[in-house]
């Protein structure tokens, strides 16, 4: 069940971890440096020894990828920016592809800004850079920066829109994920009401760029089980399940909680919390299931997602 070999590793696999990663620091605007951030990181890794990292996203198969695999054969309709994201080989590479599309509905630059996270790493710093701070004994981290970085290669050094920016001209255009990326922009009242809005239409992006917002609703939330709130951990990861369940990619999740913890092998994030957080892995399903009932009822109040006049 648990795979040792990373060579076999899709670099857009990897890829996705880095993107969680490096979006927590932009929405939580962390004041450190890449190195920095990936040193710390690094110290409180296990031993590579015992680690065991999977060959891909966990065996989930986003809808992105089903729907470009069938547009792959016979005459099929261009590929869409997410179809283009799910397959690429080069991230900088489809950047430049992107931003020469008409962008109507502003996916293009969602996913440019999706790619530019995601190789964040490497706009500033080169695989050396990265390697100075690698123990050698971490075999498996170093096969996965030479991984990124040949994924990234071609962003050193680049001076484009950051993602924030791409994403607030895509969120202008309405594109769900931007605009769920772009809620701490916001005044209060209106992340609000857009938060609600989003879970409301259930975009699978969306739902997936929203669980950083949602963790800091927690203490805000009214639903119980069996009379009791549910803890932070309860709380982020009954959300995270109720997202990964309607659509939303959680194979970085499961990637990162593999290289970091020595979580490995889950196929899907419910199996995840099954073999990993067995204490808490039935009460994290009967949150799930009231937070599936509340958004059902748009009670965003006792979801914790709305707490003023505005909805």
């Amino acid at each position: 069940m648990r795979n040792r070999a990373l060579g076999s590793m899709k670099r857009t696999k990897i890829a996705l971890a880095v993107v969680a990663f490096a979006l927590v620091a932009i929405w939580m605007k962390v004041p450190q440096t890449a190195t920095n951030m990936i040193a710390d990181a690094l110290r409180s890794t296990p031993s590579e020894s015992q680690s065991a990292v999977p060959t891909s996203r966990s065996g989930q198969t986003s809808p992105a990828e089903k729907s470009a695999s069938k547009a792959s054969g016979g005459n099929a309709a261009p590929l869409t920016p997410a179809q283009r994201f799910a397959t690429a080989t080069n991230y900088k590479k489809l950047y430049d592809e992107l931003a020469a599309l008409p962008d109507e509905s502003g996916e293009a630059r969602y996913f440019m800004g999706k790619a530019l996270v995601a190789c964040n790493l490497f706009t500033g710093y080169t695989l050396e850079d990265h390697q100075r701070v690698i123990p050698r004994t971490q075999s498996n981290k170093l096969e996965a920066f030479r991984e990124m970085s040949q994924l990234c290669d071609g962003f050193y050094g680049f001076k484009g829109p950051g993602p924030m920016e791409l994403w607030k001209q895509a969120a202008a255009k309405g594109y769900p994920g931007a605009m769920a990326a772009t809620l701490s922009q916001l005044p209060r009242s209106e992340a609000e009401t857009a938060a609600a809005r989003l879970l409301e239409g259930g975009d699978p992006e969306a739902l997936e760029r929203l669980l950083l917002y949602l963790k800091t609703r927690t203490r805000s939330s009214m639903l119980e089980v069996d009379g009791e709130r549910a803890t932070p951990d309860v709380a982020a990861n009954a959300w995270r399940l109720y997202a990964c369940s309607r659509g939303a990619d959680c194979g970085s999740f499961l990637f990162e909680q593999c290289w970091a913890a020595n979580e490995c092998g889950a196929p899907n994030f419910q199996v995840y919390l099954r073999e990993y957080k067995p204490q808490t892995y039935s009460l994290v399903r009967r949150f799930e299931v009231e937070i599936a009932r509340a958004v059902e009822a748009r009670d965003w109040r006792a979801l914790g997602v709305v707490t003023n006049e505005a909805r």
